[in-house]
């Protein structure tokens, strides 16, 4: 699976481009299919390359407003095969003739990036895996894709939580690794944990006179919730009941909830939430 970058914001049309190259003495053909086909314009969407020919196809995001939820949802997929001999007079015809075996498949997952945005990996689930009787930690690489610097802070909703480094700045294209580390836990504590780790990023600029951490505080950040599992040997994964894990920005509604009036997510919004599962786990436990 490879990854595909448009970046917002997406107010006007956002073009990217996929380099195509046929490196064998034969020709191909090739389609290019997405699941979101009245969101995307895709020229040329299908055609022929000749051997050792490259192409360039164009890819045209449609404005809409930007949802987190949607950032990693849409996808592609290119087909591609041999074109047989003799005379085609329909591409859409030999497409429909073709045997699925002589196709080949690249697929391509589209990311929805804003500016000042980290690439975070893993994007939704961190996971420790246990047993939990000693400290268990768990790595989130952060990525700096754009052309400014950007500074980031992590915050998690448990003292059981340390971060390494917890802040810091991710030059341009360049990469930091974060260790997550978590104490030993109560085993009959674990199985209802439900723990999340907010990572915050924004911009630096070269005339910003305020320190990353003034920033933080008076602008609009980018924010990625992960959502902390723990897998015990032995043991069935447990639903988690909290909300899905998204993403916030600056530019999504201030209605969402769980964002701040600062455009980020708050971390007492977590740690409430996480509460009251708490206190609902007792309860559970009492009438049982």
């Amino acid at each position: 699976m490879f990854f595909y970058y448009f970046s917002g914001p997406f107010t006007d049309i956002v073009t990217s481009y996929i380099q195509l190259h046929n490196p064998q003495d034969h020709a191909v053909c090739f389609k290019v299919k997405t699941t979101v086909p009245k969101r995307y314009c895709v020229r040329p969407s299908s055609g022929v390359l000749q051997a050792k020919e490259r192409l360039t196809v164009a890819v045209m995001l449609q404005p809409f407003n930007y949802d987190p939820l949607e950032k990693t949802k849409h996808k592609f997929m290119i087909q591609s095969m041999l074109l047989p001999d003799g005379d085609h007079p329909s591409l859409d015809l030999l497409w429909k003739e073709a045997d699925s075996d002589k196709m080949i498949d690249l697929k391509l997952i589209c990311v929805l990036r804003m500016p000042g945005e980290l690439a975070v990996e893993p994007s939704h689930d961190l996971v420790f895996e246990g047993p939990f009787n000693k400290p268990v930690s768990s790595t989130v690489t952060l990525t700096n894709p754009s052309r400014d610097p950007i500074f980031f802070k992590i915050q998690a909703s448990s003292p059981k939580f340390t971060a390494t480094p917890d802040s810091g700045v991710v030059r341009p294209n360049e990469t930091t690794e974060v260790l997550v580390k978590v104490k030993p836990l109560d085993p009959s504590d674990q199985v209802k944990i439900r723990e999340r780790l907010l990572i915050q990023s924004l911009v630096l600029k070269d005339s910003e006179t305020q320190s990353p951490e003034e920033l933080l505080e008076t602008t609009p950040t980018t924010d990625t919730v992960l959502k902390c599992v723990f897998r015990i040997p032995g043991m069935a994964q447990v639903e988690d009941k909290i909300k899905p894990v998204k993403q916030t920005h600056s530019m999504a509604s201030a209605a969402d909830s769980g964002y701040n009036t600062k455009g980020g997510t708050s971390m007492e919004t977590l740690l409430n939430e996480i509460q009251a599962l708490r206190v609902e786990n007792k309860a559970l436990k009492v009438i049982g």
